[in-house]
């Protein structure tokens, strides 16, 4: 069946039965086979105890206490497919420096593929340096980021190579997640060779894109957030009507069966078609969001290539979502948390 068939609401599944029926929906993340497209980063989180203000000017000086790296960007997602069950094999760019020896070394050790990781000679790798300062009796706060820009991806030679990459990793996969974030390698070319691949395989897709959502036409299923959906449509989002009429109007412009608007501590916001349905966001107030938008379109992924509906996937992207934001930095979850939530969730 193809996916655009698949994702309308069915009233009569409904009511009791929905615990059941996403119980099985999660479970069957662990068949799921996912192909991340998209750019790669390496996030660092350099981690320093305020020692006093420097003679030289006025700044902090940190006394080093950690550096922790993870995977970033399109790698965040792939770590919450693979944190959430799935199996990942992930296509991107990264420079044949020491960040992207690195970066593939995090994601081999997540189980994540990385046949796909292409290397450019002389290249640099994306690399995000947060320095987070603090006491011993404070939380540790971001005080500056420190950006190693990627190459550019106008080789042709380069892209040839990731476009056999996507072929490969979508030969066997159930689904196909896009993670844009400006970095070049989603590019004109590249999208367009993706989602003619994915529409002759019938495979799902969702798209996450922080600037360039509107290029995206084609795809099943896009997760932006308020702010990413007001330049593309010009207009405000200051309450729930607007978010309705602008959420309808942009998977409109995508062609795309289903829409989800996430809206931070006011939930999400689901488009199939029908009316737009509203879900409050679950759990308690965030501490850090920084990453969550990845763990939604991850869930989300999962849930419709496991040919789930597009509001019980929704449920589980929120339920999943609720956890990272209780952690400081880029967090992953796990099935156990989601089903956890789950069963305590008292709208069900």
């Amino acid at each position: 069946m193809s996916p655009s068939r698949r994702l309308g609401y069915d009233p009569s599944m409904s009511g009791a039965d929905t615990r059941g029926r996403l119980a099985t929906l999660l479970e069957a993340f662990a068949t799921q086979r996912i192909a991340v497209v998209g750019d790669l980063a390496l996030d660092e989180f350099v981690q320093g105890r305020t020692a006093r203000i420097s003679r030289e000017a006025p700044v902090l000086i940190l006394r080093h206490e950690q550096t922790t790296r993870l995977p970033g960007c399109a790698g965040n997602a792939a770590r919450n497919v693979a944190a959430l069950g799935g199996h990942v094999a992930v296509v991107g760019s990264v420079g044949d420096d020491a960040a992207g020896t690195t970066l593939q070394q995090l994601l081999e050790a997540g189980g994540i593929e990385t046949r796909g990781v292409v290397e450019q000679s002389g290249g640099s790798t994306w690399c995000k340096s947060r320095f987070l300062a603090g006491d011993l009796h404070t939380v540790h706060q971001q005080v500056m980021r420190l950006d190693h820009e990627p190459s550019s991806l106008h080789d042709e030679r380069h892209r040839h190579q990731l476009h056999a990459a996507i072929d490969l990793a979508l030969r066997d996969a159930t689904g196909v997640l896009l993670c844009d974030y400006g970095g070049g390698v989603l590019d004109a070319a590249t999208r367009a060779h993706v989602l003619g691949e994915a529409r002759r395989r019938e495979l799902p897709v969702v798209a996450d894109s922080r600037y360039a959502l509107q290029e995206f036409a084609g795809v099943t299923c896009a997760t932006p957030n308020e702010t990413e959906i007001e330049p593309i449509l010009g207009c405000s989002l200051g309450n729930a009507a607007a978010v309705e009429s602008a959420g309808e109007e942009l998977r409109r412009r995508l062609e795309a069966p289903c829409l989800i608007v996430t809206r931070g501590k006011l939930g999400m916001t689901v488009f199939d078609g029908g009316a737009a349905w509203h879900l409050s966001a679950y759990g308690g107030d965030a501490v850090d969001v920084a990453g969550a938008g990845d763990t939604v379109a991850a869930a989300v992924t999962l849930a419709l290539s496991a040919q789930g509906q597009v509001r019980d996937a929704a449920r589980l992207a929120n339920y999943a979502a609720s956890r990272v934001v209780l952690e400081r930095g880029t967090a992953i979850t796990s099935r156990a948390d989601v089903r956890a939530c789950m069963q305590r969730d008292p709208e069900l």
